[in-house]
């Protein structure tokens, strides 16, 4: 921003008479860098004109403009500013227009309406009633609570991971939950990373020090980590959403912690900045997608105006509304079962009444007159986070469910409505260590078998073959799923998600690859902010005629052998007796017609599907003959990376060329890699 040094400088160099003009960015209103000048052309130096253009201005250069006159004289008494929004008129109409309008400009505002308000920001569209609240001595802090910036990692890939990819009994021990910011969520956005805090951050902290010499970014502002408050996520394209801040979280330097004073109701608090009143005046800042804590820490607020208890009513009902939304959420922390038609759009609806409600009551909150009428309407931003699913997307969320129930990490019961109903969680307390709708018994850790009267059969071995004459195939165990869920409608389900994902039966679904099959939808919704972590792994041959599916947490040093023994091999010698009972009635075959031309095709694509086959064994053993220990802490992108050859994804590939080259040499499978001299 060289464009503040000129300006200062042209100040300098047109004293002690003259004037300053200059066309430089808009983000001198109100971008934070530019405070300094701001309080000058708003105090010592007034400036006398302002016109906002928009682009289109300085030849290309790709940025909103503004013109600037300022005299080089001290002013002495409150000055008027002309204040212009010229980004509606056409570029080519400008020229003559703002020569018009500088003959008899109008549009004044006093600088001192800016002078009260943080950082100075030129709101010259806002009405002084809105301004003018800045002049009420009450603040956010330190009046009621405290608003912190988190600490950084300095290698997120190092140390942090999603939910899913940990065991859920390292959840709460060596991996706690870290608040990332995320996307616009307000009331409750659970957060679906982990962070490596291992004898409270030692990695981490030694990490930061041998970086910059310090851990101090680390740990920032740490006193507020692992207490029960609200946050927000500094960047959002969409505005402020304040939410809850679960007990037992790390703050990031992406989210902000608002940490409510001794005695002051989080519930009450939240209500009122979860409000439109709060967005709106959060807009005097400027519109950017990052909203700095000291816009926040200055939002003038009194929460002893107001009826505190019908807000608090509100605000718990709005918090448990987006709250059960999450336990439709598959990865979800509080997750329980796949949404009913209609039931997101209900939910919804509850939420835009609480929010409207919520801000006719929180008027007085912020001081704010009967007669001023908000420009936008923060309620209408509901439906941004919180969507109905469409026909489709519903079931595509339906089959994942069912994998997840066929390999014993959803809970059928549940749908089967042989379960209680399930209570989530208090919103303030800890995440739970697996999501509420998993299989799990009373210590809520996962369970290793069928608990007694179950009414599924689980692949706990964590492998699902595609192969229509297996026991273990996965459209089998699909159908089992939808039997045991939805009784008297699986046939109809199965038949409608044909006809609606464009497949002719389940099993293309599960065999393709590319958009629109299982594998690319299952790796788009297990991935997060640049992370991708599928637990559901698709080993597949050359030319798909054979797959299986593995269970990313049932991952162990002998599974691929026990991959290879009781379903590879098996299949192969399957297939090889078929060949030989082809070539036996070829040889047998008295009709030397189009018969025996036919059982000689059939031979050539016999023989095919066996080379395919052996290939498929081959890639398998060079896997499984690395006797790699799988360790869950490295993660999805380490741990899939040996398997790179049969695995239908680049990723794969690419990580495991980085590991050959000495890359992630914190990790167990880089230290293995090195001990048998495979690394480069």
């Amino acid at each position: 921003d060289y464009f503040l040094s000129f300006i200062d400088r042209g100040r300098q160099l047109s004293a002690p008479i003259g004037m300053v003009g200059a066309v430089v960015p808009n983000r001198l209103l109100d971008a934070k860098k530019a405070r300094s000048i701001r309080n000058t052309l708003s105090s010592s130096w007034m400036a006398s004109l302002i016109v906002d253009c928009g682009r289109d201005v300085m030849d290309d250069a790709a940025v909103d403009a503004l013109l600037v006159v300022a005299p080089s004289t001290v002013a002495t008494t409150d000055q008027m500013c002309f204040f212009l929004n010229a980004k509606t008129i056409a570029p080519f109409e400008r020229p003559e227009y703002l020569s018009q309008w500088v003959k008899r400009p109008d549009g004044q505002r006093a600088l001192s309406d800016f002078q009260q308000i943080p950082g100075t920001p030129f709101a010259y569209e806002k009405p002084r009633e809105l301004l003018h609240l800045w002049r009420n001595p009450h603040r956010l802090e330190p009046d009621l609570a405290t608003v912190a910036t988190g600490g950084k990692t300095f290698d997120d890939e190092r140390f942090l991971r999603l939910r899913w990819e940990v065991s859920p009994q390292a959840c709460g021990d060596r991996w706690l939950s870290v608040d990332t910011g995320g996307d616009y969520q307000p009331w409750v956005s659970p957060s679906v990373f982990t962070e490596d805090w291992e004898n409270e951050g030692k990695a981490v902290r030694e990490n930061a020090i041998a970086r910059h010499g310090t851990s101090a970014q680390v740990m920032q502002s740490s006193k507020l980590w692992f207490k029960a408050g609200l946050a927000y996520p500094y960047t959002s394209s969409i505005g402020f959403g304040p939410r809850i801040f679960p007990k037992g979280t790390i703050l990031s330097t992406d989210a902000i912690a608002i940490s409510p004073n001794r005695g002051i109701d989080r519930l009450v608090l939240l209500g009122a900045l979860a409000t439109s009143w709060a967005g709106e005046l959060l807009t005097v800042f400027g519109d950017h997608r990052k909203t700095e804590n000291s816009s926040v820490k200055s939002l003038p607020i009194r929460l002893s105006e107001g009826d505190t208890q019908k807000i608090r009513q509100l605000a718990e009902t709005a918090v448990r509304h987006v709250q059960w939304v999450e336990s439709l959420r598959e990865n979800s922390p509080y997750f329980i079962r796949p949404s009913k038609e209609g039931e997101v759009t209900t939910l919804a609806e509850v939420l835009r009444r609480v929010q409207r409600e919520l801000d006719n009551l929180c008027r007085r909150m912020f001081s704010i007159s009967s007669g001023y009428h908000l420009n936008v309407d923060h309620g209408a931003l509901i439906p941004t986070f919180i969507a109905e699913p469409d026909k489709s997307q519903h079931l595509v969320l339906l089959l994942s469910y069912c994998v997840g129930a066929a390999v014993g990490r959803w809970d059928i019961r549940v749908l089967a409505n042989q379960e209680p109903e399930i209570q989530l969680p208090d919103v303030f307390a800890c995440l739970p260590l697996c999501p509420p709708g998993m299989l799990q018994g009373t210590d809520g850790i996962p369970l290793a078998k069928s608990p007694d009267g179950y009414p599924l059969r689980i692949a706990w071995n964590g492998i699902l073959v595609d192969d229509p004459e297996h026991f273990d195939d996965i459209v089998r165990y699909v159908r089992d799923v939808l039997e045991a869920g939805w009784k008297g409608r699986a046939e109809a389900i199965e038949k409608e998600a044909c006809e609606i994902l464009g497949i002719k039966e389940l099993r293309d679904y599960f065999r393709r690859t590319a958009a629109g099959g299982f594998w690319g939808d299952h790796v788009k919704r297990y991935s997060k902010s640049h992370r991708k972590a599928p637990i559901y792994w698709l080993l597949q041959s050359s030319k798909k005629n054979y797959a299986f599916w593995l269970y990313y947490h049932r991952l162990n040093k002998d599974l691929l052998f026990k991959a290879l023994a009781n379903y590879v091999e098996p299949k192969i010698q399957r297939e090889t007796n078929r060949l030989d009972e082809m070539r036996r009635q070829k040889q047998t075959s008295s009709d030397s017609g189009s018969k025996v031309k036919k059982i000689g095709k059939d031979i050539e694509r016999q023989e095919d599907l066996i080379s395919e086959l052996r290939d498929f064994e081959d890639k398998l053993r060079r896997a499984a003959n690395l006797c790699l220990v799988p360790d869950l802490n490295d993660g999805v992108v380490l741990n899939i990376a040996p398997l790179h050859e049969l695995v239908p994804w680049k990723e794969a590939k690419n990580y495991w060329e980085e590991l050959l080259e000495g890359k992630y040499e914190w990790s167990s499978i880089g230290n293995q890699l090195r001990q048998k001299g495979i690394v480069k």
